[in-house]
C-alpha cells in the first residue's frame, strides 16, 4: 500500500500536467507526502546541529562524540523543485550511522522561484564552508564524499564541473549517485520536461552547469558509485553517463537494481526496499 500511494502522486501530477494545472508547491507536497506516508521511523543518532550558510540551511549529523571522522555531504534529490533536509532526514541519519561519518546536508533554493544556477550557487557554497571548517568539523582535513540522488545527483555532477571551471579548492574523494539526473536536455516525460522548463527559466539546457552530461572534459569527475535501477525513466541517463566515464577512465562501479522503478521518496526515507542498495553505498563510503 505504501508504495501505491508513490505511484498514485506520479499518475496525480502527470494528470495535473496534463490540464496544465500542476505547480511546483503541489509536487513539493506530494514529495513531502510520500516520504511521511511511509511512516519510517528516523534512526536515534548522537547529534544534529542546525546552521545558516550565507542564508542557506544546513544539517550536521554525529553519528558519535569523536573526531577524526570523514565527511560526506548529502544533496537531496527532489526533482531540483522538492525536497528539504526534512524529506531526507532519514536518509542523512542512516548514513551517518552506518559509515560512522559526519553527514552535511543542505537545504539548497529551488526553481521556479530560484532557477538555475541558484541550486547549484547554494551547493557550491556549502562545499567552501566544509572544506574551510573541516578541521574544526572533525578534526582532520581529509577528501570529502558526496552523496546526491535524482536532480540532488545533477548537482553533484555540476558540483565538479563548477569546482573545475571556477579553481574552486578540490577535496572530493568519491561521489555517489543514487537513480541520476544528468542532462535537461532530455527530461524523459512531460512531467520532468515542466520541472526542466521550470528550473531552467530560459537559460541554456547546453551549458556543462545545467546539464554536466555534456561537459568535454570527463576528467574533472573523481571516482564514482552509480544506483541504477532497472525501470527507472532516468536509466538511460545513468548509461550514458557511464560510457563517459570509461571513456575518460575515470574509475567507476556500478549497482543495478531489478524490477525497480526511480527510488524517489524511498531513499529519502531510508525505506527497507532500499537495504541492498544501500548496502553498497555504504561499503563504497567505507573503504
Amino acid at each position: 500500500m505504501k508504495r501505491i500511494y508513490s505511484l498514485v502522486f506520479c499518475v496525480c501530477a502527470m494528470l495535473m500536467y496534463a490540464q496544465d494545472q500542476v505547480s511546483a508547491k503541489m509536487i513539493r507536497e506530494m514529495i513531502s507526502q510520500d516520504v511521511k506516508n511511509l511512516n519510517i521511523k528516523p534512526e536515534n543518532i548522537f547529534k544534529t546541529e542546525n546552521k545558516m550558510v550565507e542564508g542557506i540551511p544546513v544539517r550536521l549529523y554525529f553519528p558519535d562524540a569523536s573526531k577524526g571522522k570523514k565527511i560526506i555531504y548529502n544533496i537531496h534529490g527532489g526533482a531540483l523543485i522538492g525536497g528539504d533536509l526534512e524529506t531526507h532526514e532519514n536518509i542523512s541519519r542512516k548514513l551517518a550511522n552506518k559509515t560512522q561519518s559526519v553527514v552535511i546536508a543542505l537545504d539548497y533554493h529551488k526553481a521556479p522561484e530560484n532557477p538555475f544556477p541558484k541550486s547549484l550557487e547554494d551547493v557550491a557554497a556549502v562545499y567552501r564552508w566544509i572544506i574551510k571548517n573541516q578541521k574544526e568539523i572533525t578534526g582532520n582535513s581529509q577528501p570529502i564524499s558526496v552523496v546526491g540522488d535524482s536532480g540532488g545527483a545533477l548537482l553533484a555532477a555540476a558540483l565538479q564541473v563548477k569546482i573545475k571551471r571556477d579553481d574552486l579548492p578540490s577535496n572530493i574523494a568519491k561521489v555517489v549517485y543514487v537513480n541520476p539526473a544528468f542532462d535537461v536536455r532530455n527530461p524523459g516525460n512531460a512531467l520532468y520536461a515542466k520541472v526542466a522548463q521550470w528550473y531552467l527559466a530560459g537559460s541554456d539546457a547546453n551549458s556543462e552547469l545545467a546539464s554536466p552530461m555534456v561537459t568535454k572534459d570527463f576528467s574533472v569527475f573523481v571516482p564514482c558509485l552509480i544506483i541504477e535501477n532497472e525501470k527507472d525513466i532516468l536509466l538511460a541517463q545513468a548509461k550514458a553517463f557511464e560510457e563517459k566515464l570509461k571513456l575518460a577512465k575515470v574509475p567507476y562501479e556500478t549497482v543495478v537494481i531489478p524490477n525497480e522503478d526511480h527510488f524517489g521518496g524511498l531513499w529519502a526515507a531510508a525505506h527497507p526496499r532500499t537495504d541492498s542498495a544501500f548496502d553498497r553505498v555504504a561499503a563504497f563510503l567505507n573503504r
